[in-house]
C-alpha cells in the first residue's frame, strides 16, 4: 500500500497506528515516522532545520539504523538527538494553522507563496565542492535549466538542502556551503 497525501497519513493512519501496540525495533522506528510526518503537517518540513531533520530521520530510520556498514553507521544521527531537537521545533509556532480546514497542499502553496515575498529564493548549486556557472541564482527556474531542466521541473524543491547529490554530482542548498540553518 501506498499513500503519499500527508492529509490521509495525518487523519487516518497515524491514529490508527498510534492505537496499536508495538515491542520491536520498529516502535522506534514508527516514532521517527510519526515525527516526521509532524513535520510534515504543521509545516515545519518548510523551515531550513525542519527540513534536515526530516533528512537525518529518513537516513536513521528502518534498515539504515540497523546496517552493519561503515558508510551507514558513519551517517546515522543519534536518535536521542532526532527527539530533543525535534522537541526545540515543535515548541516553536508552527507555519501551519491546521484548524483552517485547508488541505495541506493547500496550505503549503499559502506558506510558499508568502515565503516568496518575504525571502525570494536563493539557490547554490554545487558541484565537486564548487559553485557551478550562474551560481547562486535567484529563481528555482533559472537553477533548474542550469542542471538542464525544463524550468519547471521541481528538481531543486525536492533537493534544497537535504545534503542529498543530484545525480551523484550536484549538490542543492539554499545558502553557502559551511553557512548553517537560520535558527
Amino acid at each position: 500500500m501506498v499513500v503519499n497525501s500527508v492529509d490521509s497519513l495525518y487523519y487516518y493512519i497515524l491514529p490508527f497506528l498510534d492505537d496499536s501496540k508495538m515491542y520491536t525495533r520498529k516502535a522506534i522506528d514508527f516514532k521517527l515516522w510519526r515525527v516526521a510526518l509532524l513535520l510534515h503537517k504543521l509545516g515545519y518540513y518548510y523551515l531550513p532545520e525542519g527540513r534536515q531533520l526530516i533528512t537525518d530521520i529518513s537516513n536513521t530510520i528502518n534498515k539504515k539504523r540497523y546496517s552493519t556498514t561503515d558508510n551507514v553507521l558513519n551517517d546515522v544521527v543519534s536518535i536521542d538527538d532526532i527527539f530533543k531537537r525535534s522537541a526545540e521545533i515543535f515548541y516553536k509556532n508552527p507555519p501551519f494553522d491546521i484548524n483552517l480546514g485547508k488541505s495541506h497542499v493547500e496550505l503549503a502553496q499559502s506558506f510558499n507563496k508568502i515565503k516568496r515575498g518575504l525571502y525570494p529564493a536563493i539557490v547554490y548549486i554545487y558541484k565537486n565542492n564548487k559553485l557551478v556557472k550562474g551560481s547562486p541564482f535567484t529563481t528555482y527556474s533559472s537553477a533548474h535549466k542550469a542542471l538542464g531542466l525544463n524550468s519547471s521541473s521541481n528538481t531543486c524543491n525536492r533537493y534544497i538542502d537535504t545534503n542529498k547529490l543530484y545525480k551523484n554530482e550536484y549538490l542543492i542548498t539554499s545558502r553557502p556551503l559551511g553557512e548553517s540553518p537560520e535558527k
